[in-house]
């Protein structure tokens, strides 16, 4: 196909980029697993034991996108030991918890019930439902596709905020009868919501409030060194790196070697988490990265990562570029990707960002602040030391972030 020339600082850059990737793999696989010390029992267990073990009670449900997309949604309909279980049948809050980029709806509850949003909700006396996006380890069924067609990975965010976002919302609204739900999203979380708002303006009845942890819109200025890496690979090598399919699906062999690893050598765990996501030593408990690295990556679609890699550096908050005029053309008349109008969106927002994240720089904050109409933006909270993964595995989130969030939705939410 028609190329750049490749100048030398992109090619170094590449290079770069290869051995930094290349020696994260190294050192995950140079590492000995020998038989001690033990391991969180936290990190044995699948998400349905690590739930119902400490008393709290699980629903699986299985929405059905209008794309044929089988969502697996968790439902914790009451608090802890029968907490509220006697409210069943009176109207309750409703929330809908949704993952970011890599991850799943177990990250909701990998810390104590003190400290996880997930069990927090649900002993607070609300009804919890936990979103998992297409491709993610729990919802990787299709009424007609198999995860080994290349059809079924044909998706990005897009795809989540067009299908999968209003598919979860409407079915949770039929299955509680709740007028609307608060809705907690966290990086990814937030893009799909951002965007599925800004199309359809119905979204104003059904979300109250939008609790965005991490917010991602435009990702110009971030400075993550792997979304870099990835970026400056460029899409063809990355696709001839990882294929059309699946980056990272979650594994057993990958469920059993991570908290091994993270358990005999806390420092590789650890510095894999702040070069991807920032820099935080206080807010996220490194004992805590077996129980953390047993259920994440939970795996998406290269297409997907790919989104995210054309993001970096690019000013705005757009659809994904198919890389061919004749494919946007098909896919959205016109041969440049759409962009999202965040102007549009009008369901209230508080935004929680961190000091230390390098997945949401300062200026695209701003920035997602300016486009937003100001009525919308509810409030905006920096918490200094935090990274992008402490707003859902700081240990100290409860207090510096949880307690403000479940007050707006107790505010919002209309009972």
């Amino acid at each position: 196909g028609p190329h750049q020339n490749i100048n030398t600082p992109t090619m170094l850059k590449s290079a770069l980029a290869l051995v930094f990737v290349a020696s994260v793999i190294l050192c995950l696989h140079a590492v000995p697993i020998s038989d001690d010390p033990p391991i969180d029992p936290d990190a044995k267990v699948d998400v349905f034991t690590l739930i119902t073990e400490k008393g709290y009670p699980l629903e699986r449900h299985f929405p059905v996108t209008e794309d044929g997309y089988i969502l697996g949604l968790f439902r914790i309909p009451y608090g802890r030991n029968g907490r509220g279980a006697s409210l069943r049948g009176e109207r309750r809050r409703v929330a809908l918890l949704q993952h970011g980029l890599m991850d799943s709806g177990s990250t909701w509850f990998q810390n104590s019930p003190e400290e996880s949003l997930g069990f927090m909700l649900a002993d607070a006396g609300y009804d919890v439902w936990v979103g998992n996006n297409r491709g993610t380890t729990y919802s990787t069924n299709h009424t007609t596709l198999s995860t080994d067609s290349e059809e079924f990975w044909a998706f990005s965010w897009d795809e989540m905020a067009k299908y999968d976002h209003p598919t979860a919302i409407d079915y949770i609204l039929k299955e509680t009868g709740a007028k609307s739900l608060s809705y907690v999203g966290h990086s990814q979380g937030t893009m799909q919501h951002f965007a599925a708002a800004s199309m359809d303006q119905s979204f104003v009845d059904k979300v109250n409030v939008h609790i965005a942890l991490a917010p991602v819109a435009q990702l110009k200025y971030q400075e993550s060194p792997l979304l870099k890496v990835i970026s400056a690979l460029h899409l063809d090598r990355l696709l001839w790196l990882f294929g059309h399919k699946s980056f990272l699906m979650s594994s057993a062999m990958l469920q059993e070697f991570m908290p091994k690893t993270c358990t005999q050598y806390p420092w590789t765990c650890e510095n894999v988490m702040y070069a991807i996501v920032g820099y935080d030593k206080q807010s996220v408990n490194i004992t805590r990265s077996p129980v953390y690295y047993h259920f994440t990556p939970a795996g998406t679609s290269v297409q997907n990562i790919n989104h995210f890699a054309d993001s970096n550096g690019h000013a705005g908050f757009r659809m994904f570029d198919f890389h061919s005029k004749k494919a946007n053309m098909e896919h959205y008349g016109q041969e440049t990707p759409p962009y999202y109008d965040l102007s549009k969106v009008q369901v209230p927002t508080a935004l929680f960002y961190g000091g230390h994240d390098w997945l949401t720089a300062p200026q695209d904050i701003e920035w997602l602040q300016q486009q937003l109409p100001a009525s919308t933006v509810v409030d905006a909270v920096k918490v200094d030391s935090y990274n992008h993964l402490a707003f859902v595995w700081g240990v100290d989130a409860n207090v510096r972030v949880y307690s403000r969030a479940i007050e707006l939705m107790n505010k919002y939410s209309d009972l």
